[in-house]
């Protein structure tokens, strides 16, 4: 089944396995532009917002769901090639329920705990999550290799490619839509103990604008919302739909490294807005801005305004600037309630889906594509060492007066991936 004797690496375009996940880091267009480069093996896929015969018509070969498992020994028996997905990999023993090409049927097949191949997605492991040694254990034990989207990163630390515009622009969206329905829940069933908000998915933007702003003129007055980070990519992304959704510039309150430099707890959080959408990047243990001892004593006073928090950030880990919440929420119950309503204290609700951008799955996946491809473009050229020191040493490697420096930009972003993996390899080893 060996796909061609071409010298071109290979890679193959996995499915999701994540429930409501209709994104991909690469669209049928790029993927075009980039077979003068590589093979390309697409999984087969429905729900993928691009369908099989976009990415056969570009150029790829489509194969079954689960093909990732056996890559190597059925399509890239001289390794150069690489999976390319987005989300995490199903859990080991988890049984996935796996399309076939043209076929309405699925199969299931048993996901293995080690991982072989090497990898480009988003693993969620490297700023020490709960399960973190979980998952790398299961690269080290396939001798695998992850190639994190996260931390792909220019020379100056700035994200090749991210989906913190479109993650901000449905986190606002998400928190209107939950505070309307919050707010008609108090009105018709005030004993209610949850909120029913079932999210969908929309094909566009403009049709998740418009779906809000019918929901919004429903209420007596609008909401106060406040964003954190407000001045970065995903807060940005906030900002916008707020506006978009009709808000008057006075109900959007922009918060960002000025107004938090202090640091936290924050009291201004519980007290100003309606809605609070978190968009704030944590690579480090900071003071948490809302802690349950000041939730406890704003209460307390009945002085609460505070009903709905969106934490798009979901930083579940030690780092965690909330936590007052520490589950993931997901699309088919978007809500959970942290405090239930008292006399004179509205109801708080939170969530905290970690793959917001998926209910825009068109624009963010060709957003995405779009900041990713020219790098993925030079992944073919890296060297493929393993080795700690000179993965380092090629990462740093500038010359003004090389006429390739620019290109060699792309290089050096997967070198200090390569070389972040090798070092979470040994933080691995060291902890155990």
């Amino acid at each position: 089944m060996t796909l061609s004797t071409s010298t071109k690496p290979l890679i193959l375009l996995r499915a999701e396995y994540k429930p409501n996940e209709h994104r991909t880091p690469l669209t049928p267009s790029h993927l075009s532009s980039l077979t003068h480069k590589y093979n390309f093996i697409v999984e087969t896929s429905q729900e993928r917002i691009f369908s099989d015969k976009e990415y056969e018509n570009a150029g790829a070969k489509i194969v079954n769901q689960g093909e990732w498992l056996h890559f190597c020994e059925r399509y890239d028996k001289d390794g150069t090639g690489y999976v390319l997905g987005l989300k995490e990999l199903p859990e080991p023993k988890e049984v996935m329920q796996c399309e076939i090409k043209d076929e309405s049927k699925k199969i299931p097949i048993e996901t293995p705990f080690a991982v072989r191949h090497r990898h480009i997605m988003f693993a969620h492991c490297y700023k020490y999550q709960n399960d973190w040694k979980s998952t790398m254990q299961r690269f080290k034990e396939g001798n695998a290799e992850l190639l994190d989207l996260e931390f792909l990163q220019w020379d100056n630390g700035r994200r090749v490619a991210a989906f913190g515009r479109a993650a901000g622009f449905a986190g606002m969206a998400v928190g209107m839509l939950g505070y309307v329905a919050q707010q008609q829940q108090l009105e018709k069933n005030p004993q209610a103990q949850n909120v029913n908000l079932q999210l969908d998915w929309y094909r566009n933007n403009a049709d998740l604008v418009n779906l809000v702003k019918k929901q919004l003129a429903t209420l007596k007055e609008q909401p106060v919302v406040l964003v954190l980070g407000a001045l970065g990519r995903c807060g940005g992304g906030a900002v916008q739909f707020a506006r978009e959704a009709g808000l008057p510039e006075e109900k959007v309150i922009q918060w960002d490294l000025e107004e938090t430099k202090v640091g936290g707890p924050f009291l201004e959080l519980l007290l100003k807005p309606h809605i609070l959408v978190n968009c704030i990047y944590v690579n480090g243990k900071i003071p948490p801005f809302i802690d349950q001892e000041l939730l406890s004593q704003v209460d307390s006073r009945k002085e609460r305004r505070l009903s709905v928090f969106v934490d798009v950030s979901c930083e579940m880990s030690q780092n965690n600037p909330f936590p007052i919440n520490n589950k993931i929420t997901t699309f088919p119950d978007p809500l959970r309630r942290l405090v239930q309503p008292l006399e004179g204290v509205p109801p708080l609700d939170c969530c905290a889906i970690d793959h917001l951008p998926a209910m825009i799955p068109r624009q963010s996946s060709e957003d995405f594509s779009q900041d990713l491809y020219e790098t993925l473009a030079r992944l073919g050229d890296a060297d493929t060492t393993r080795e700690l020191d000179q993965l380092e040493k090629l990462a740093k490697e500038t010359d003004e007066n090389d006429p390739e420096m620019d290109e060699k930009k792309h290089l050096r972003v997967w070198y200090r991936a390569k070389a972040l993996f090798q070092k979470k390899l040994r933080e691995l080893e060291e902890s155990q």
